[in-house]
C-alpha cells in the first residue's frame, strides 16, 4: 500500500471513529448537566432474513442512563406498533449491573405479518429514552410468506 492510500485510510478511519464516537455523545442541557446518552440494547428475534408466516413474536431489550420510555417496530420505515417494556431479563442486568432497570430491561411485541405483501421487508427496532434521546436498535432484512 502506498503513503498516500495509508494516509486516505487512516482519514477515513479517524472520520469514521469521530462520527461514532459523536452518535454516542451526551446530551446536555444549557447549564451544562448531562440529560442522558442514547438508549442502546439487541433484538433476540428475529434473526436477520428469517422467513416469517403468521404472528411471530419480536422480542429483545433496551437500556438508557435515564431509563427507557418506549420501544417502537417499523416495517419498511412505517411505524407498525409499541412494545411491551419492563420485562425480566437477568442476563442483560448482570452484564450491566450498575444502569437503572437492566433487570427489566425487556421487550417484545407480537407482529402480525399477514398485514404485509409477501416478500422482502426491513423490520427497525427503535428505542427512546425518558429524556428524549433515540436509537435504532436494529434494522433486519425479513421475508414474509403467507
Amino acid at each position: 500500500m502506498n503513503g498516500r492510500a495509508r494516509f486516505c485510510l487512516r482519514g477515513i478511519l479517524i472520520v469514521s471513529l469521530g462520527l461514532s464516537l459523536a452518535s454516542c455523545a451526551d446530551q446536555r442541557k444549557s447549564d451544562g448537566k448531562v440529560i442522558s446518552k442514547l438508549p442502546f440494547g439487541g433484538v433476540n428475534a428475529p434473526v436477520s432474513q428469517q422467513k416469517i408466516t403468521g404472528k411471530v413474536d419480536i422480542a429483545g431489550w433496551a437500556l438508557s442512563e435515564a431509563g427507557i420510555e418506549s420501544v417502537s417496530i417499523y416495517v419498511d420505515r412505517t411505524f407498525v406498533a409499541d412494545c411491551s417494556t419492563g420485562l425480566p431479563r437477568p442476563d442483560v442486568a448482570k452484564a450491566y449491573p450498575n444502569l437503572p432497570d437492566s433487570g427489566v430491561s425487556g421487550w417484545t411485541v407480537t407482529f402480525d405479518s399477514t398485514n404485509f405483501s409477501p416478500s422482502w421487508h426491513e423490520l427497525t427496532v427503535q428505542a427512546k429514552s425518558k429524556a428524549g434521546a433515540t436509537r435504532d436498535l436494529a434494522s433486519l432484512p425479513i421475508v414474509v410468506q403467507h
